[in-house]
């Protein structure tokens, strides 16, 4: 017995009108993705490393937040299920799902911790390409409180 065809463009593209009835829960880390961006001037006297001047940033939902974002954008209900710091990334994070049309209500806010964060510095020269050159990531070390891991009914 021959294993099944694996689907083609066809088929799926079928599939698409019936995802704006689709409702969706995405349960996980929800990140904030900060993507900062400038232009590298000189190296550092100080250390051999590049200075880079700012020229402007941006935030896009990472981690189960970007998966949310996809759905949506295929005209999914989705709702989020996840936790995000009592903090202005946790804000700005929020905001950026609900500008996308996602439910955040059963996303909690929870005091003392920090948004988990990946923040991407990108640059180049004048007339290159933004590589990027430093990822800096920030996570909670310290398991969520038993509060928010088992609320009380």
């Amino acid at each position: 017995m021959s294993a099944p065809l694996p689907p083609t463009l066809k088929d799926v593209a079928a599939l698409l009108p019936a995802f704006p009835a689709s409702e969706v829960v995405v349960v996980g880390d929800f990140v904030a993705d900060e993507y900062v961006y400038g232009e590298t001037e000189r190296i550092s006297r100080e250390a051999p490393v590049l200075i880079v001047r700012y020229e402007s940033s941006e935030l896009k939902a990472g981690g189960a937040g970007n998966a949310a974002q996809n759905l949506a954008a295929l005209g999914v209900k989705v709702r989020a299920l996840g936790v995000v710091g009592d903090d202005a990334l946790g804000t700005a994070l929020l905001d950026e799902l609900e500008g996308g049309g996602i439910d955040v209500g059963a996303l909690l806010r929870v005091k003392g911790r920090a948004t988990e964060a990946k923040t991407r510095i990108l640059a180049g020269g004048r007339s290159t390409r933004r590589q990027q050159m430093l990822r800096l990531d920030r996570a909670a070390r310290e398991p969520l409180p038993a509060a928010v891991v088992m609320p009380r009914p």
